[in-house]
């Protein structure tokens, strides 16, 4: 019974429709990603049955097979991870694979699974899926507004205050300072300082630098193109300023021509016709 309010629970929260919901209830414009394939994960988990999976690769841009043995699933940012031994590396304890990357789903035959597979102690000291990094201390410091907002929402479980002023709040955190968390505290970076580690501020100096290169380039760029735009535009006034002229040029030659020019021709004297009589 518990499992089946879990696994509708799960289901639920992941399609994110609002017919499934009463209308008090607004639900978030962002939605779940993967959900096509949650139910069939969730039973090769508990039928212990392997997966034959069409992969997207991002860094490669190809699609790619893959033969898994499905353990957990896991969810952050509007994502689903299933966590999976790929039977090709055994070596490799288990890796997580998108729901969101998946092209197409086979069931494939059972499979034994090994009791001794540990997947809390990884994601422990971890924040989002990334767990390639070690564990250490974080000192963080934010301003007062931002500092509120994270000790209402901690970032991880290890975190606490260690000092706070009236303009800021500093805390200590120990994880690993993995790409996600980076992502994580990007976030804030117009309030963030990191007082340690040293590394970790170096890494964000960095990608700082190269964001204000690339915008600086962007902000170049586009000043230039609207120079040229503007060049463009005065040149086209000026054409048509010159244009006008030489036909206000043209209609005033017309008339001096036309003053010149007699309205009539008369025959002299002599040759003029008699009245008659």
């Amino acid at each position: 019974m518990v499992d089946d309010l879990i696994t509708n629970y799960m289901f639920l929260t992941a399609q994110n429709k609002e017919a499934l919901l009463p209308n008090y209830v607004i639900t978030e414009t962002r939605l779940s990603t993967g959900v096509e394939y949650l139910l069939e994960c969730i039973r090769a988990i508990e039928t212990s049955c392997e997966l034959q999976i069409s992969y997207y690769d991002y860094r490669i841009d190809k699609v790619k097979s893959y033969t898994i043995q499905p353990y957990r699933l896991k969810h952050k940012d509007y994502k689903w991870y299933l966590l999976a031994v790929d039977v090709a590396h055994p070596e490799v304890p288990f890796k997580s694979f998108a729901l969101e990357r998946f092209r197409s789903l086979d069931e494939g035959k059972p499979f034994r699974k090994n009791e001794e597979l540990d997947f809390e102690t990884p994601y422990r000291d971890a924040f989002g899926m990334f767990t390639d990094a070690q564990a250490e201390r974080l000192v963080l410091e934010f301003d007062h507004r931002d500092g509120n907002y994270l000790i209402a929402s901690s970032i991880h479980s290890s975190q606490k205050v260690i000092r706070q002023t009236p303009k800021h709040i500093t805390f200590e955190l120990y994880v690993k300072p993995t790409l996600d968390l980076i992502m994580e505290l990007m976030r804030r970076s117009w309030s963030l300082t990191i007082i340690e580690p040293e590394h970790l501020r170096e890494e964000f100096l960095n990608y700082w630098k190269e964001a204000i290169k690339r915008n600086k380039n962007q902000q170049q760029q586009h000043h230039h193109q609207q120079q040229q735009q503007q060049q463009a535009l005065t040149k086209t006034l000026q054409r048509s300023a010159a244009s006008k002229t030489e036909t206000r040029q043209t209609h005033k030659d017309e008339k001096e021509s036309t003053k010149k020019t007699p309205s009539s021709y008369r025959l002299p004297s002599s040759l003029m016709p008699m009245p008659w009589r």
